[in-house]
């Protein structure tokens, strides 16, 4: 729907809104999804709840509650419209009186679970609008709202052949033979009914017009031609001074190359991928380490994070496998105790379940030939030329007086093992062997490919890279003030998340 943005851009209140505004677009609703969400253990929603104060510390029964509990809860929870003795007083304002009443009725003999009333409640409140009362002059509503409506003026939006004719879902599943047969409406019947509704509204406007997007090869509809008003097409471009010409202080686009920052290398404590940043992209470095501007965390399953739990839960100092039927039946088995609000997590569990096969027999190798689990996720941290820096160490094993660091890698190797010494930033396990501070012939360090076959690579280079590890680090404590400049390769710049600040990215 074109509404929502519509609504976005009306800074003037020129519209009003004949279907109001839904009421999943209210604070309210918004703030129960989120806590529907996080009881279901979403992380993003968590930081929605508390970036806007809710209290944790509230108790929310674990056991099955009735529907008057649910609400009592609600006002105790600090949520909008459900947090005052004046309920009712709210829902009226909202037109939703009534069908709290209802529900409160239909449900009032049943327990539930508070995580399931939630589910229930936030889709009634779904269902609902809330009245449009700003009176703004342009009244924006649907073709069939405006049956039988004279109007002085029409405007028509998204005129394009993917939105009128309006093709419903239900139309695709017979064809029309089938409805014919049947004595329902045709597509076809369907079309000439929108085109009636259409060349009437035209007709009664003392004048109108006919918006059509040509962008991304979009075609105009071909009511246009049966309406007999495609000869009157005129091409306008987009003015975009109506819509961007709020004046901001922001003023970072017209000097991205001035942004120069006191820095102190001794002030932080530093790790490989605080390093990483720093070497790759400045400017990345400053919006994250200096101005603490926290990435944006996406609800979607992480792939890596969920594997490293897994395998921590799975090959640790208290396990031992000999052979591959036992480690993958425990794999499997800790993978179906894995929860997530994604869809797509029984479709993980098979793909994983297929990709961990090679990773299972190259361990089982790896186990036969004398290596045994030391030590699994544990922190590391220390002084390196006179730098504090901390690391988590994903697995060391370790055979006779051998130690082996492993580190767990879901993609690729080729950026944290690279052989140009010159160009790497991934001085993580460089940084791992400063930490541990072990003889050289003493301790190895390899990476694995978890989803790639289970390989064990170990590290390239490691004096060299030790090396330019500490070339670094003198560079870093050497410097008081630094620019924040753009790194100059653009394909890092594909899947920041700072790319809108730097004037970056293929949308812009």
């Amino acid at each position: 729907s074109i509404v929502p943005l519509l609504r976005s851009f009306d800074r003037a209140q020129n519209f009003n809104f004949a279907m109001g505004q839904s009421f999943r677009e209210d604070i309210s609703y918004k703030f129960l999804d989120q806590l529907h969400s996080y009881l279901r253990g979403d992380g993003v929603a968590k930081e929605f709840l508390q970036h806007n104060s809710f209290d944790f510390s509230l108790a929310i029964p674990a056991e099955a509650i009735g529907v008057e509990e649910l609400f009592a809860l609600l006002k105790t929870l600090n949520i909008p419209r459900f947090n005052s003795e004046t309920l009712l007083d709210e829902l009226e304002k909202v037109n939703l009186l009534e069908s709290y009443y209802r529900f409160v009725y239909i449900f009032k003999t049943r327990e539930l679970h508070f995580k399931e009333w939630l589910f229930i409640w936030l889709h009634e409140l779904g269902e609902h609008s809330i009245d449009d009362t700003r009176g703004g002059k342009v009244t924006v509503m649907g073709l069939l709202e405006s049956r039988g409506i004279l109007f002085d003026g029409v405007v028509v939006l998204d005129f394009n052949d993917d939105k009128a004719p309006s093709v419903s879902n239900k139309d695709r599943f017979l064809n029309s033979s089938v409805r014919a047969a049947a004595k329902l409406p045709t597509k076809t019947d369907r079309e000439n009914l929108q085109k009636h509704y259409y060349a009437r509204l035209l007709e009664k406007a003392k004048s109108s017009v006919l918006i059509y997007s040509s962008s991304d090869n979009a075609q105009p509809s071909k009511f246009l031609y049966e309406l007999g008003v495609a000869g009157s097409i005129k091409r306008y471009k987009t003015p975009h001074e109506l819509l961007f010409n709020t004046k901001s202080n922001y003023n970072a686009y017209k000097h991205m190359d001035d942004i120069e920052f006191d820095f102190d290398a001794h002030a932080t404590v530093w790790s490989a991928s605080k390093l990483k940043t720093f070497l790759e992209c400045r400017r990345k470095f400053y919006y994250r380490y200096i101005k603490g501007l926290q990435e944006v965390r996406e609800s979607e399953l992480n792939d890596g994070a969920i594997l490293h739990t897994l395998l921590y839960r799975v090959i640790n100092p208290q396990s031992s496998y000999s052979e591959s039927s036992e480690l993958k039946k425990a794999l499997l088995q800790e993978m179906a105790k894995i929860e997530s609000a994604d869809n797509r997590l029984p479709y993980k569990r098979l793909l994983w379940d297929a990709m961990l096969d090679g990773f299972v027999q190259k361990q089982i190798e790896h186990f036969r030939s004398g290596w045994q689990v030391a030590n699994c996720e544990f922190e590391a941290s220390g002084t390196i030329s006179g730098l504090e820096f901390k690391g988590r160490i994903d697995r060391m094993d370790s055979k006779d007086a051998q130690s082996l660091v492993i580190d767990y890698k879901s993609g690729s190797i080729q950026s944290a093992n690279g052989s140009k010494i010159e160009n790497l930033a991934d001085f993580q396990m460089s940084i791992y062997a400063k930490l541990l501070d072990r003889p050289v012939d003493d301790i190895d360090f390899a990476f694995v490919e978890i989803l790639k076959g289970g390989k064990l690579t170990y590290l390239q280079s490691p004096q060299e890279k030790e090396e330019k590890l500490l070339e670094h680090i003198e560079y870093l404590k050497s410097q008081k003030s630094l620019r924040a400049e753009r790194c100059e390769d653009l394909q890092k710049c594909r899947y920041c998340p700072y790319t809108l600040l730097c004037h970056r990215g293929e949308y812009l």
